[in-house]
């Protein structure tokens, strides 16, 4: 295989007739030969640069104005190839009502695009009305059931009370005091007072093996513990340590 190697490159504007010849037009025509060694190929850009005019005489002054105004401000001088007018495609003019119509079709089409843009404006502003009201909403039903649990009362935090609710999260943290890589599980139940508490998941022993059974979400558990208010308690949510005395309301034995 041989080591040559080179490139050939041709580049130029010329002037020609635009799409459905209204006008005349200027463009640029790049080419480019290549070889390495035994491969070889070709690379071509073609591209409109600048509607001209309707007149010959006055497209072609426009277009050696416009390349000589290129070459002064450019390092690389352009050529310019200027087509005899026979030899172009003869300018089809539009008449008045051609016009007309394209300029009524373009209005049409940009009323259109109004429309749909409205239309999509309103959809959101409905999206968000929907959010808000959903919001306005969650906040409410939020407000009220705290309303309902403040009007049963605070729980006993000075001694070990009884409490029966529903698991409704459960999530595990990483057990910071074990040598060994573990986890603890924690849970959030809510009371049938309305009541929230918070601390390590109830467990209870299984009846047919000497094992424990993690009560799981949605079960429901009456269990005895001691319980602590939080720094910013509201009257609703408390921490509960050492739940005991489990009895699941829910029975799930282990095979």
């Amino acid at each position: 295989m041989s080591d040559y190697s080179g490139a050939v490159t041709k580049s130029g504007y010329y002037l020609t007739t635009g799409q459905e010849n209204k006008m005349y037009v200027l463009r640029y025509n790049w080419e480019q030969t290549w070889w390495i060694g035994d491969r070889s190929g070709q690379n071509h850009r073609d591209y409109h640069v600048r509607n001209l005019s309707i007149d010959y005489d006055k497209a072609v002054a426009k277009a050696k104005e416009y390349v000589a105004r290129r070459n002064k401000n450019s390092d690389t001088q352009e050529t310019l190839i200027i087509n005899n007018q026979t030899s172009l495609n003869k300018i089809v003019q539009r008449d008045k009502e051609v016009i007309a119509a394209e300029k009524a079709k373009k209005a049409e089409w940009e009323a259109l695009k109004a429309k749909w843009s409205e239309e999509a404006l309103e959809r959101t502003a409905r999206k968000n009305n929907n959010f808000v009201y959903a919001c306005w909403a969650n906040y409410m039903a939020r407000s009220c059931k705290s309303f309902d649990t403040l009007q049963n009362g605070q729980l006993d935090t000075e001694n070990r009370i009884t409490m029966t609710g529903t698991i409704k999260t459960i999530k595990e943290y990483e057990n910071n005091f074990s040598y060994y890589e573990s986890y603890v599980y924690k849970s959030v139940i809510e009371l049938d007072t309305g009541h929230r508490v918070f601390g390590s998941v109830p467990t209870y022993k299984c009846s047919k093996r000497n094992c424990k059974i993690r009560l799981q979400e949605g079960e429901r558990v009456t269990f005895d513990a001691k319980l602590e208010k939080p720094e910013d308690f509201d009257g609703t949510f408390y921490y509960y340590k050492r739940p005991t005395k489990v009895q699941p309301l829910d029975i799930r034995e282990v095979a």
